[in-house]
C-alpha cells in the first residue's frame, strides 16, 4: 500500500527543491507535478495537502528559517541547501499544520534526509527537529508564544524576541516578513496596523464565483458542483459564492460547461 504522507512529502521536497535549483515559480513547478504521473494519482486531499505544503512553507518562510537559526548547532549560512528545504518543509508542518503529528513530521524528514544526504545530515535532521518538538511540548513554563492563525503555539525556548525589547524582530518573526520591510512599516504605521498587514499577506485568498445568470441560478450551480464535490459558501451581497475546494476548477464540468465565472 502507498504510503501517502511519504509520497506527499517527497514531491513537495522535491518541488521546493527544483524551486531552489532554477529560480522558476513554486506555482508553476507546483502545477507540473500534480499534472505529472505521480500528481495525478493523489486524491483530492493529498493535492491539496501538497500545495499546502509548498505554498505554506514559502510564506512562512522568515519565521521557519528563525526557529532553525535558534535550534540548530551549527550557523545556518553552513547548512545545505537542501537540508534548509527539508527542515523548512519539516517544521511548517509541526507548528502551523495541526493534524499533522510531530513524530511523523519528524520521521518523514529523516527517511528523507538519508535519501538526498548522508547518515550524518540524517542525524542532524533528527536532533534539531526533536529539540524542537521538545520545546514545544515540554512541561515547564511557556517562554514564547508564536501566534499560527489557528492556534498560539508554546515554546519553552525564548525563540520570539520580546517586543519590548525588539519590536521589529518579534513583528518579524510571528509575521514572517523581513525585518527590514518591518522597520520600513513602522516608520509609517502602528505596531497592530503593521502585524494585522503581515496576517493577511499569510492569509491563504479564497475564490469566489458567480453564476452563470444566462445558464443556471445560485441553486443549478450547487447542484452541479455538489455532484463534483464541490460546495458553494458564503453568499456575498447574494451574487457571489466562495468555492471549496479550489483547486484543479479549470476540470469541472460546471467550468467548462459555462455554469460560472471565477470572480
Amino acid at each position: 500500500m502507498r504510503d501517502r504522507g511519504r509520497t506527499v512529502r517527497q514531491l513537495a521536497f522535491d518541488v521546493a527543491h527544483k524551486a531552489d535549483r532554477t529560480g522558476r515559480y513554486l506555482e508553476d513547478l507546483t502545477d507540473e507535478t500534480l499534472d505529472a504521473p505521480d500528481g495525478r494519482a493523489l486524491d483530492a486531499r493529498d493535492r491539496r495537502l501538497l500545495r499546502e505544503l509548498v505554498l505554506g512553507t514559502c510564506r512562512r518562510q522568515v519565521t521557519l528559517d528563525h526557529l532553525i537559526a535558534h535550534f540548530s548547532s551549527r550557523p545556518i549560512a553552513r547548512i545545505d541547501l537542501d537540508l534548509l528545504t527539508l527542515l523548512r518543509g519539516a517544521l511548517y508542518q509541526m507548528v502551523y499544520l495541526d493534524r499533522v503529528p510531530e513524530h511523523a513530521a519528524v520521521d518523514e524528514a529523516v527517511e528523507l534526509a538519508k535519501r538526498t544526504g548522508s547518515q550524518g545530515q540524517a542525524g542532524f535532521v533528527n536532533g534539531l527537529l526533536r529539540a524542537v518538538v521538545r520545546s514545544m511540548t515540554g512541561d515547564g513554563p511557556s517562554q514564547a508564544v508564536l501566534p499560527t492563525g489557528s492556534r498560539l503555539v508554546h515554546f519553552a525556548d525564548p525563540v520570539v524576541p520580546d517586543p519590548a525589547d525588539d519590536l521589529p524582530g518579534y513583528l518579524s518573526v510571528i509575521g514572517s516578513m523581513p525585518r527590514v520591510v518591518v522597520e520600513r512599516r513602522l516608520e509609517r504605521f502602528s505596531a497592530n496596523t503593521v502585524q494585522q498587514m503581515s496576517d493577511a499577506a499569510n492569509t491563504v485568498p479564497t475564490v469566489f464565483v458567480h453564476p452563470n445568470g444566462l445558464r443556471t441560478d445560485a441553486e443549478g450551480l450547487r447542484s452541479a458542483l455538489a455532484a463534483e464535490g464541490r460546495e458553494l459558501l458564503d453568499a456575498v451581497e447574494g451574487r457571489f459564492y466562495r468555492l471549496e475546494p479550489t483547486d484543479r476548477i479549470a476540470e469541472l464540468s460546471a467550468f467548462s460547461d459555462g455554469l460560472f465565472w471565477v470572480m
